[in-house]
């Protein structure tokens, strides 16, 4: 896996707990429900199956019992699908928008080479 932009500072609640490749599955999983982490997290956990069990019992041990928001972080996902080497077009059809809202994000991140105009000298 290439190395995966920081997660932004909505997700530090989520990054102090988790590896980055363990927030992206994560965020993947379960971003934008509310989410209830077991106390004691089973083989057979939808948590442990999506994120794995080290990750499982991260979140069990910082909120086990509890349940939470899961953000789901789409300017941070455009930019790791962008890092994991994704075309623009792919990227618009994993997140569900257009490729002008792929790029536009991405140029706000600075991620994008800036095309020369025509006609500038």
């Amino acid at each position: 896996m290439p190395d995966l932009p920081p997660p932004p500072a909505e997700l530090a609640h989520l990054s102090a707990h988790l590896s980055p490749a363990q927030l992206l599955a994560f965020i993947r999983a379960f971003g934008g429900t509310r989410l209830y982490i077991p106390k004691d997290p089973n083989q057979s956990s939808t948590l442990v199956q999506a994120v794995g069990r080290e990750a499982a019992q991260a979140l069990a041990t910082w909120r086990g019992g509890e349940e939470i928001k899961v953000p789901i972080a789409r300017h941070w996902q455009i930019r790791v699908l962008k890092a994991e080497g994704h075309s623009y077009s792919e990227i618009a059809r994993q997140m569900r928008i257009t490729e002008d809202a792929v790029w536009l994000n991405l140029r706000a991140a600075r991620l994008t080479a800036h095309q020369p105009d025509l006609f500038e000298g």
